[in-house]
Formats: C-alpha cells, sequence, structure tokens
C-alpha cells in the first residue's frame, strides 16, 4: 500500500496535480519514505511552468539536510533541461545548504557531484574551487584517521 500511494503521488505530480500530490505525501506514516517522496516531488516539479511554491513545499517535506542537498543536485539536472539560469541557481541554493552538513564524507560525496555539475553548467572557476576544497576534505578526513590510529596505538 505504502509504495502504491508513493507512485500514485509521483504520478499526480507529474500530471502537474500537485496540491493532491503533496497531500498524499504528507499522509505517509513513514518518516524516511514520506521524505523520499518529497524529494521525487521536488524533481518533479522543476520542470513544471509556475511551480515554485510547490518546490519549496516539497522540499520542506525533504527532512534530512543531506538528502535535501542532493536532491537539490538532482533538481539542477533536471531544470538544466528547460533553464540554464535555474539550474545554477539551484546549484547555488544547494551550496548555501550544504554549509549545515556536518559529516565530512557527506560533504565530499556532495562536493564530488557538484564539481562535475559545475563543470556541466560553465561555472569552471567554481568547479575549479570546489575540485580543491574536496581534496582538503579529503585530507582532513585522512589526518582525522592517522590521529585516531596514534591515539589508539599510545593506549
Amino acid at each position: 500500500m505504502l509504495f502504491r500511494s508513493r507512485s500514485v503521488s509521483v504520478q499526480l505530480a507529474e500530471l502537474g496535480l500537485a496540491a493532491r500530490a503533496i497531500e498524499i505525501a504528507k499522509e505517509m506514516p513513514d518518516a524516511d519514505m514520506r521524505s523520499d517522496i518529497f524529494s521525487q516531488l521536488a524533481l518533479r516539479f522543476v520542470v513544471q511552468p509556475n511551480s515554485e511554491a510547490n518546490e519549496a513545499e516539497a522540499l520542506l517535506g525533504v527532512l534530512d539536510q543531506s538528502k535535501k542537498v542532493f536532491t537539490l543536485l538532482g533538481m539542477s539536472d533536471e531544470a538544466r533541461k528547460i533553464s540554464n539560469d535555474k539550474s545554477r541557481a539551484l546549484l547555488e541554493r544547494a551550496v548555501a545548504e550544504a554549509e549545515s552538513l556536518e559529516q565530512l564524507l557527506a560533504l565530499v560525496g556532495f562536493s564530488r557531484e557538484l564539481c562535475s555539475r559545475q563543470f556541466s553548467n560553465d561555472m569552471e572557476a567554481d568547479a575549479r574551487a570546489t575540485a580543491a576544497r574536496c581534496c582538503s576534505l579529503i585530507k582532513d578526513i585522512r589526518d582525522e584517521g592517522m590521529r585516531a590510529e596514534i591515539g589508539r596505538a599510545h593506549v
């Protein structure tokens, strides 16, 4: 039943029946599934005309910050089909949202994905800066691992 409701919600979004799609998503009892559906809805809404309010509401339903930034990357991919400006704006929003990511591994994964999209959107200077930041994050992770190993050796 849950899978069916998910499918119906996404299909309604594709048909332009955003209010009903959002209503069904809100009724999902499982928070993770509800978040997944809202993510899928945001991806559908982004290519629809005059859907900014629906996009915003769907993104509010994506509670996990890591999932939200990856949803924004996906939205950027979809938006690129209709508007490079909208695609770039979504990338910039993803960058702003990613500032609150606390897990270094999630931030590295996001940065890798962001970098490739920045190159695809002719944002080469931004992509280079993102790549440099990603390398720095990887170094930080490696350094933390080495400090942990040293600490265990001294115990």
